[in-house]
Formats: structure tokens, sequence, C-alpha cells
């Protein structure tokens, strides 16, 4: 797309691109913009080829979707009449696979970040929105020590996902979670048959005799709830949490997102000779900092009053039945 989109590029009359940063995602690519109108920075996500009206309305929807751990959707549209973009608020922060780079992430860490995502996406899969895409690159930890998931419903219509129903969709994420638990604790990804999320930050975690090796095999003091949760859902059946409420029940209680030096995150893992993969090595340690963190269950049941969309945001829809959250949180 940089032949088509490049720095200068206004969007819209009103996105002016700025820098390149990337994507992992064939037919999309990601760039660093100034909203012109608001003054403010945003991302801009350039949809080229494969999906794209699957896209556009995938994160429409995710635009429905109001938590502080969930990229917000601006705006979403088309420039000149074929150029489609997805605008959504900046992203700061590194992201797991950049965290990786430096090692497996301690224990405790390991369960706080993967809970507060585990929490958003409960607070999606209620208004009937997934990720279908989770990865280390979508999963960021900002500079205010806030779990930051990018990517809610677009990466995985981009990647053709979604076309299941709400069982195996929220199965899905589930297990994709549960994915990035086994990463943030080993530095290894865990890769499962029929892969269609990339992953090539990191190394492919080692297998034995057809099964995940568990991550307490690879790095020592890993707590026992956590070995057994990965093996059990990422196993050959179809155990463990169904969904993200389960997992936040099996996770819970965590405490605060430990991190430090982020400003100094290696930007790349350095990779173990496949002979030293079974070799358990100990977490780096890690030092605790202060952090507001809300309320995992009462997170479930908060959405933004109606009628109170945010400049450039798409309008919410009409809820069709009944309030999205009247159950009660589990």
């Amino acid at each position: 797309m940089e032949d088509v989109v490049g720095r200068g590029t206004v969007l819209a009359g009103r996105y002016r691109v700025l820098q390149l940063v990337g994507s992992d995602l064939p037919g999309a690519s990601s760039w660093q913009a100034t909203d012109q109108i608001l003054d403010r920075p945003v991302r801009v996500r350039v949809l080229e080829q494969g999906n794209v009206a699957q896209a556009l309305d995938a994160a429409r929807r995710a635009a429905l979707v109001s938590d502080p751990r969930l990229v917000r959707v601006l705006d979403v549209g088309t420039h000149q009449g074929s150029i489609s973009y997805v605008v959504t608020e900046q992203v700061t922060g590194p992201s797991l696979s950049d965290l990786l780079a430096r090692g497996p992430l301690s224990a405790d860490q390991a369960r706080a970040v993967v809970g507060e995502a585990a929490a958003a996406l409960e607070v999606a899969r209620r208004r009937g929105v997934h990720h279908l895409a989770l990865r280390p690159t979508v999963l960021h930890v900002t500079p205010e020590d806030r779990v930051l998931l990018t990517g809610l419903a677009l990466d995985g219509a981009l990647l053709g996902q979604g076309l299941g129903d709400a069982r195996s969709t929220t199965r899905a994420d589930t297990v994709g979670l549960v994915r990035l638990l086994y990463a943030a604790l080993t530095g290894r990804w865990p890769t499962l048959d029929g892969e269609i999320v990339p992953s090539d930050t990191l190394p492919a975690a080692p297998v034995r005799d057809g099964l995940l090796v568990p991550p307490a095999d690879l790095v020592r003091g890993i707590p026992a709830d956590l070995d057994t949760l990965c093996a059990v859902t990422l196993g050959p059946h179809e155990d463990g949490p169904h969904s993200p409420a389960e997992l936040v029940r099996e996770l819970e209680p965590w405490g605060e997102i430990r991190t430090i030096g982020l400003g100094e995150v290696l930007a790349a893992a350095a990779t173990a000779p496949l002979e030293e993969q079974l070799t358990p090595a100990a977490p780096p340690e890690t030092r605790p900092v202060q952090v507001q963190r809300q309320s995992v269950r009462s997170a479930f049941d908060e959405q933004a009053p109606a009628g109170t969309g945010r400049p450039g945001t798409p309008p919410p829809a009409h809820p069709r039945g009944g309030p999205a959250f009247a159950q009660s949180a589990p």
C-alpha cells in the first residue's frame, strides 16, 4: 500500500499519514497519523486486499464496545472511493512480543496481564464481538501500566475468521488467551493444528509426543494451576475454560501489573538453540509498579451511556432486545 498511501497523504481530508509502523497481517498496513480536525495522534489501518468489506463491518461492530483495555475505533471509511481505512486511538507501550524479547514474564505478571485481557474480551463477548486473531503483537502494556488490546474483530475478519457460531468463536478467543498465557510464561508461541494466526515474533513452543510441552517443563517456578490450565486447554480435547469469563475465574485473583524498564525493551528476542528448549529457565525478577486497576467483575457491566459517542466514532446502533448486560456478571 505504500505506493498508494505514503507520508503526507491526507485521508478523507482529515487524517494526515506520518509514518509506516508495519503490520503482521497480509493485506493491511498500519500508520501513525494525525487527526487534523481534533489535533490528536491516531493510528490508521489501511486495508488493501482480502476480506475488506467484512473487515470494515467488523471494525464498526468493535466501535460499539467500550472498555479501557480495548483500543477505541474512532472512524471507518474510504478515501477516493478505493482506499478503505480504520482509524483507532494511538497505541503506546510495548507489545507482549516486545516484552518477551527479554525473556518470559514472571508468573504473577503473566496472570495479571492475561487476566486483564480476558476481562476485556468478556465485555466484548457480551456485545457479540470477538477478536479471533489473538497473538503477542496485539497485547500491549501502556506507559500507564494499562493492558491494551488492538485489532478487536478487525484482525479476525482480515484473516477470514468469525463465521462460526457464538460457542465456537467464544471458545476460539478463550484458547487464544491461554496461548498468550503460555507465551507470557515461556517466551514460546504454542502453534496449533490449522494455524492461521501469524506469530513470527516468537520461537515455536516445543512439542513432545505430539503434545505441547507444559510450561513448567520449560521454566522453573510456574504455579501448578497455570501449568495445568495451559496443558489442559491447549491439549487434544475440548477441555479448559470455554469463555473469557471462565478464564477470569481460573486466573483470579491477580495483583498489580509489574514491569521493569519498558522504555528499554529490546526489539527482538534471542532464540535459544533447539537443545536448550527443554531446559527449565528461571523468569527474570520484576519490581512492582503501583497501578490503578479496574475491578474485573464491575468492568463486565460497564458501558458508555447511550447517545454519548466520542467525536469521530461511528454512532452506536440501537440495541436489539434487552440491555446488553442485563444478565448478572459471572
